[in-house]
């Protein structure tokens, strides 16, 4: 059990520190993400997000590709958060998490899917 209520999370989530980040494209332009899970993305950089809904491509460090549909959700601090709708499938985070786990030493038997 976890010690922080706010710790909980209902997805999933991937964190990005720095280097190879998905992207997620809009009509207006495109931002690295930091964060990313099924329901949502906090993206870097990001001044101004499309108001509503918007067509959103969300490209992987390995050039994999999902569109979908995003809305802005919140600013926290130099960050903008958005929600998907529809939720990111369960098997594109978890082939990103394969592929991250795979990079990482010691970590053998992870393989994304081609």
């Amino acid at each position: 059990m976890l010690d922080k209520p706010d710790e909980r999370r209902r997805y999933f989530r991937l964190r990005y520190e720095s280097g190879e980040r998905p992207e997620l494209i809009t009509r207006l332009g495109s931002w690295p993400i930091a964060e990313i899970s099924q329901s949502g993305a906090r993206l870097i950089g990001c001044e101004a997000f499309p108001p509503g809904f918007s067509f959103v491509t969300v490209r992987l460090p390995d050039g994999h590709r999902l569109e979908t549909t995003a809305r802005f959700f919140r600013i926290e601090g130099s960050e903008v958060v958005v929600a998907f709708d529809p939720l990111l499938p369960t098997t594109f985070i978890f082939q990103e998490q394969c592929r991250l786990a795979a990079g990482l030493p010691g970590v053998e038997g992870f393989q994304p899917r081609a």
